[in-house]
């Protein structure tokens, strides 16, 4: 490919302009886990995918409406960094939720978790002064007619991570705005 082709004025790589984009905000997702070394182990939760001002429709940036369910998180797993790199920052979660109380939804999320002190604070500071912010992509599988769109749709998550203070175990709140953009 050219630059002629590539429908750019300079060589490839010389764009002096941001590329066109759009984007809306779809849902919110709050999670609890259990921290177990790098694993973390998410927590069966009621409500926790619901659109923030109660809304049950969005349109998408291209004009699509969509119908937004309202969600339980059945459980999950994740980790947090990489075994051979512990200054990674990788975090990754396998969610399953329950839609309108009916429909299964599975929810793959991968990104970045980027602690206050460093990767390293997960195991040096006490958890509940552990916090944060994450930034994750996401991908979906359901086999409800209602909300197929989630299996043609990455959504994004802009986040933040808290430390939950027990004496039983290491805990920490997640919670994210899912956004879909165009």
């Amino acid at each position: 490919m050219s630059a002629a082709t590539s429908g750019l004025i300079g060589p490839w790589g010389d764009r002096t302009y941001f590329l066109p984009k759009e984007m809306v905000y779809v849902l919110s997702l709050y999670m609890r886990a259990e921290v177990n070394g790098r694993y973390l182990s998410v927590s069966a939760d009621d409500g926790a995918l619901s659109h923030l001002f109660g809304d049950t429709v969005v349109t998408m940036p291209e004009g699509l409406r969509c119908d937004l369910p309202s969600g339980d998180l059945a459980g999950g797993t994740g980790e947090i960094g990489a075994p051979d790199d512990p200054s990674s920052t990788a975090l990754q979660l396998r969610l399953q939720l329950v839609l309108n109380g009916t429909d299964n939804l599975l929810m793959e999320c991968t990104g970045v978790l980027d602690l206050n002190g460093g990767p390293s604070a997960l195991g040096l500071l006490p958890t509940a002064a552990l916090s944060g912010s994450a930034f994750v992509a996401t991908r979906h599988e359901t086999d409800s007619p209602t909300f197929r769109w989630f299996n043609r749709r990455q959504l994004f998550g802009v986040g933040r991570v808290r430390g939950l203070e027990s004496s039983e175990s290491r805990g920490v709140e997640l919670s994210f705005d899912l956004y879909a953009g165009a």
